[in-house]
């Protein structure tokens, strides 16, 4: 497609080769070790390389290198993440299913690239979810389209009236369900989640208790001394030698009589 990128797959040796294991997000010290990976990566293969232009890495849930192709202009990503191939073959399942599934795709894909809604480190939709979506209103659809132009009016309905933020959606089996009820959340997440904020409010509790032991002991010091005597220049005037009470009206001898 003319708006499409290269990509690379990079799969560290030390990942596992279980298609099960290799759903799992990486944990916080692999995605460290992988950012550093592509940092040595790319000050070796793209420093004093001028056929690709503004390489850089990028710090997402896969860390991975961007760049461009300085001949054709073509964006390349050097992506360090986990094996695809049980996302592969559930792709290519429903485009055995649906025969009008790949052009469709390509043609919501174009849509959200020229409006700049497919890079996923702005915020965007991955190639991945944006194919299930397309997936979702079919399957969610009474009767299905029988050919692209009029599938592409159905996924521009049904994603147009769809609140996402109430309910959320099921492709396998297709249905639908209460988003308060049933939070989007799996047991591993809801782990990482229970103890992130029950470190959090360790950490709170004990600088609040660090806080307080400090200032009572602040409060103490400051009161165990008796206060030091007043300077010279800190006395009250009255009390300064030489000082004579001067009155606001001058004397009466001075006033001028007519």
């Amino acid at each position: 497609m003319p708006l499409s990128d290269l990509d690379f797959r990079l799969v560290p040796k030390s990942e596992s080769l279980d298609p099960a294991q290799a759903r799992l997000p990486p944990s916080q010290t692999q995605r460290n070790k992988n950012i550093k990976m592509l940092q040595e990566l790319r000050y070796a293969g793209f420093r004093n390389n001028k056929e690709y232009l503004l390489p850089v890495v990028r710090h997402a849930r896969y860390p991975l290198i961007s760049a461009q192709d300085a001949q054709s202009g073509l964006d390349i990503q050097i992506v360090l993440a986990n094996d695809t191939s049980i996302s592969r073959v559930i792709m290519q399942g429903y485009m055995d299913e649906i025969p009008y599934l790949r052009e469709l795709y390509c043609v919501v894909k174009t849509i959200f690239d020229t409006r700049g809604l497919s890079d996923v480190f702005r915020g965007g939709f991955g190639s991945y979810p944006l194919f299930m979506m397309v997936v979702a209103s079919l399957k969610h659809t009474p009767s299905p389209p029988g050919d692209s132009a009029r599938a592409l009016l159905n996924f521009l309905h049904f994603w147009g009236k769809f609140d996402t933020a109430k309910r959320g959606i099921s492709i396998e089996p297709a249905y639908f369900y209460d988003k308060a009820e049933h939070p989007v959340l799996t047991d591993v997440q809801r782990a990482k989640r229970e103890v992130r904020i029950h470190s959090v409010l360790l950490l709170l509790h004990t600088h609040a208790n660090d806080y307080l032991e400090w200032k009572n002991r602040s409060h103490a010091r400051l009161y165990a001394f008796p206060p030091r005597p007043r300077r010279r220049d800190e006395r009250p005037r009255s009390q300064r030698r030489g000082y004579q009470a001067r009155s606001s009206h001058p004397p009466r001898s001075t006033l001028s009589t007519r």
